[in-house]
């Protein structure tokens, strides 16, 4: 099963039943999961959003898994049996190798996973899952994340290398550390889009960075079995030491050891992960539970149980996906209809500047009420774009955007470093 937290209490708001092994999850530009398997082949969608899921059974009400008694905690008679939750939007069966253990998704919503015997990373589309590139690579994959300029960064454990792929060109290459050992787990990007490899099981405690720009290669000491890492904005990294069941803070400039959270004895901690207010989660392997930790004065702050066995290395939280790979932000504008009478809504500008040449973009939703208390509750027409290659202004008439007020949602994205996007205006046409 799949579970989805509360990132601010720690309490568990869904469970998905799935396959028998989730091996690896990642959150996508909607704050959807991706859910990949070890032992079936089958990668799974979870929509996050209620209003996204799709009543499948057309009873009338989408069902799904809650925490119908609210003890924080998804219990099995709180679970839907499998294939009957409506918020899993669909299942794909990859071919070949059932062995799936890598997962990552890229500046344009769609997810990457990496398939082990089979030495191929196979991207998904967003809306069905269909597959629409495969490329083999020289490893086994572990992991893999995405960097800011589309580079897909392979932690190949069966291979002992760290393998870049470029999947517009095709180019491949692969980098060793200066090491006689070499067990990539974890694989994370750092805020200055160096990449980072948790390096398990050589007996040591280390954790190694690349910089592309140079090739060079740079080690951090950390405690005993290094596995999960992720980096954070303000020029951090966390690293997940199962052996001694803590987490290691590490300065990814001066590669200085900060300290240490302390998880407490047995944890067995393997994931890791920065939520959007940035605290650093641990998925604890050998206890089931979940830990939250402040990053400045590295307590921990709550600890919940969750399904048995948690475990996870992908952008589990998707900050690393609106950090590093693709930074975005939105914002939202309210217009009320002309002469103060509910109406269908029809056409949406947006002056932008989008430099790049479709390296940045915006995309839209837009939302219509009577009154404006019900926006809370409304639901979301859209997103449409991205814009470009889409073309403004947007024609709503047909959307049955329809009310006296109309929300406007803008979200401006970017894949190029040094590159922003700039909205300079936006206005709403009704029907009349």
């Amino acid at each position: 099963a799949v579970g989805k937290i509360d990132p601010v209490s720690g309490a568990e708001l869904g469970r998905y039943r799935i396959c028998s092994d989730p091996s690896r999850t990642s959150v996508d530009l909607k704050g959807d999961c991706w859910a990949v398997c070890r032992g079936d082949g089958q990668v799974y969608k979870i929509n996050n959003a209620i209003k996204d899921c799709i009543d499948k059974n057309g009873n009338g009400t989408i069902e799904t898994s809650s925490d119908a008694n609210g003890d924080g905690t998804i219990q099995g008679d709180e679970m839907l049996p499998a294939g009957q939750d409506e918020c899993i939007q669909f299942t794909v069966q990859l071919p070949g190798d059932a062995l799936l253990r890598a997962a990552g998704v890229d500046a344009e919503n769609h997810v990457w996973i990496g398939q082990w015997g089979g030495q191929k990373l196979y991207r998904l589309e967003p809306n069905n899952g269909q597959t629409v590139q495969t490329i083999s690579i020289p490893v086994n994959p572990y992991g893999l994340a995405i960097d800011q300029s589309g580079i897909i960064w392979v932690a190949g454990r069966g291979g002992s290398q760290l393998v870049r792929v470029d999947p517009n060109s095709g180019q491949i290459n692969s980098y060793v550390p200066p090491s006689g050992c070499v067990d990539p787990y974890g694989i994370a990007v750092d805020h200055k889009g160096n990449i980072w490899i948790g390096n398990n099981g050589c007996g040591g405690a280390i954790a190694w960075r690349f910089e592309p720009d140079t090739g060079n290669w740079a080690s951090a000491t950390t405690d005993s079995n290094p596995r999960g890492i992720a980096a954070s904005v303000d020029g951090f990294v966390y690293v997940a030491n199962d052996g001694a069941s803590r987490v290691a803070k590490i300065n990814a400039e001066t590669m200085g050891l900060m300290g240490y959270i302390e998880l407490g004895g047995g944890r067995g901690p393997v994931g890791i992960g920065i939520d959007s207010d940035g605290y650093v989660w641990a998925v604890n392997h050998n206890t089931s539970t979940i830990t939250k930790a402040d990053p400045n004065s590295l307590q921990v702050i709550v600890e919940k149980n969750v399904g048995a066995g948690p475990y996870t290395y992908s952008d589990m939280t998707g900050y690393s996906l609106m950090n590093f790979t693709a930074p975005s932000g939105s914002f939202r504008t309210t217009f009320e209809a002309p002469l103060r009478e509910p109406v269908n809504w029809g056409t949406l500008h947006v002056d932008a500047e989008l430099p790049g040449e479709g390296k940045t973009w915006v995309s839209l939703r837009a939302r219509a009420v009577n009154n404006v208390a019900e926006f809370g509750t409304a639901t979301w027409k859209g997103p449409y774009g991205p814009f470009p290659p889409a073309a403004l202004p947007l024609d709503l008439s047909q959307e049955g955007v329809f009310g006296l007020y109309i929300q406007v949602e803008v979200t401006l994205h970017t894949k190029a470093g040094g590159m922003t996007p700039v909205v300079k205006s936006v206005a709403a046409e009704a029907q009349l």
